[in-house]
């Protein structure tokens, strides 16, 4: 049996897999590894003690993917790498680090690979899909990030590899469907039949966006709201509503909804305008798919139907009989990805 892991900066997820790469488990828990490394370890433990549970002594490995290296608790990423790489290792010291196309690596020799070792994760998710399909436009759409990865004769034809190049080539966009500040989607929005300022505050994330809309399911809605209060309709608007400079008496749930849905389409804008750059970088031919993964993937549906292109569901590349399953796994892909080449 194998576990993969994908630890991130906000949130830890495992997935296990037995030896017919069916899947047993997946665990995704909040883990904002900025506050500390305590946060990791506690989520290790509890993820190590519940392994204990399916696995009943069976001969067990884990293969490790992260991106957490990137959060401002580390000087840099080497170092963020070096430091995840020892926590981990009080839990698993048998683990092996992902490092994009070198592969798995000892976690000793992490200081050795570091910079391929750093945010390889949407790696692992490109050379999964790059196994089963000859020609895809993968669409990851996560809590904080959009992943594009383009699969074409059965090879990742992605320029950057680690975020800074691939920032730059539109392969990597910061928006995701939870974290991300509603003042990074849009300067100006409409309101009440008129484009007003939108305020540049921390005031409301997506999560508030797509929690109003119903398309953002509670087991992604995992992060901590803008202003620590709880995730109820009323308190949504009212995160909304600060984003105008309006309070949330001043009118009815059907307005901020509507200011929802202009959020909406103000952050499918960015991700359109990303992904059209790509197409046409690599000329990408209007017949191929987007396969959608990611707590975001309904927005890759949309992607699809404004791009006149198919859509398409990764079941085929999942192995479970379970729809909570197939739907956790979807969500946390590269953590399924992980575990399925390491296997």
């Amino acid at each position: 049996m194998i576990v993969g892991w994908d630890i991130g900066g906000a949130h830890l997820k495992a997935c296990l897999l037995n030896q017919d790469a069916q899947i047993v488990n997946i665990w995704q828990l909040p883990c904002p590894v900025w506050r500390g490394l305590d946060e990791l370890h506690q989520c290790m433990q509890q993820v190590t003690q519940e392994l204990t549970l399916h696995v009943h002594n069976q001969p067990l490995a884990h293969a490790v993917t992260m991106t957490a290296e990137l959060v401002d608790l580390f000087e840099n990423r080497m170092d963020g790498v070096e430091q995840i790489a020892q926590a981990i290792a009080q839990w698993i010291p048998q683990a092996k680090l992902y490092a994009g196309k070198q592969g798995f690596v000892d976690i000793s020799q992490a200081h050795l690979y570091a910079s391929l070792i750093a945010s390889a994760n949407w790696m692992a998710s490109a050379q999964l899909a790059a196994k089963h399909y000859a020609q895809v436009l993968l669409v990851d759409i996560g809590s904080t990030t959009t992943d594009f990865i383009y699969v074409r004769d059965g090879q990742v034809q992605n320029i950057g590899l680690d975020d800074a190049h691939r920032l730059q080539e539109d392969e990597l966009l910061y928006s995701g469907v939870v974290r991300t500040p509603l003042m990074a989607l849009t300067p100006r929005i409409e309101w009440m039949g008129k484009q007003t300022n939108v305020a540049a505050e921390y005031f409301a994330t997506t999560a508030d966006v797509y929690r109003l809309t119903a398309e953002l399911a509670a087991h992604h809605d995992l992060a901590a709201t803008a202003d620590g209060k709880d995730k109820s309709v009323t308190a949504t608007c009212r995160r909304l509503a600060r984003m105008v400079g309006a309070d949330v008496e001043s009118a009815d749930t059907q307005v901020w909804l509507a200011l929802a849905q202009a959020f909406r389409k103000a952050q499918l804008e960015l991700l359109q305008q990303s992904l059209e750059r790509l197409v046409h970088r690599h000329n990408i031919p209007q017949q191929l798919a987007l396969l959608g993964v990611g707590a975001g993937a309904f927005l890759v549906k949309q992607l699809a139907i404004n791009s006149q292109r198919d859509f398409m569901s990764p079941e085929q590349l999942i192995t479970t009989q379970d729809q909570h399953l197939l739907d956790l796994a979807m969500m946390c892909f590269p953590a399924y990805a992980i575990a399925r080449l390491a296997l």
